[in-house]
């Protein structure tokens, strides 16, 4: 990234961080662009707890590859703790976090003028069992 180290106070990333974060040396470059002190911030696609063994039988016809992103709270927190360069201050789902995600992804349908899609499906038959917003909150060391 072409800032310099310890530019920023604070970093936010939303339905993004999922897709490269979860590479075991991605918290260290990123973590460097904030100040000691400073917080980083993420909220992305999650589950609830981790898959233990298959997709539900409710998710199986939805799930996609991509989605192999999609973690709990917990793991985030592992993940990221692990690295010793943040200290994490809140690992969570946020509430009614399925049905947020929901809503936007209908928005952005109507702007594409179309009317469903199978994610829009997948989450209407989770209603929030598996599925939803995971926030995490960090500190710098």
């Amino acid at each position: 990234m072409p800032f310099a180290s310890e530019f920023f106070d604070a970093s936010i990333s939303m339905d993004a961080y999922h897709y490269f974060g979860t590479d075991d040396l991605y918290i260290r470059p990123y973590s460097r662009l904030v100040k000691p002190g400073g917080q980083l911030g993420i909220i992305v696609p999650g589950l609830v707890e981790e898959l233990s063994g298959p997709v539900p039988e409710h998710l199986a016809p939805y799930w996609v590859w991509d989605f192999c992103s999609f973690h709990s709270p917990a793991w985030w927190r592992r993940h990221w703790e692990k690295s010793e360069q943040v200290e994490v201050e809140l690992a969570d789902m946020t509430a009614d976090g399925w049905k947020h995600w929901l809503h936007w992804n209908e928005v952005c349908l109507r702007q594409a003028d179309r009317e469903d899609s199978d994610e829009n499906r997948m989450l209407r038959a989770d209603a929030g069992q598996h599925l939803g917003l995971t926030r995490v909150v960090a500190r710098r060391k």
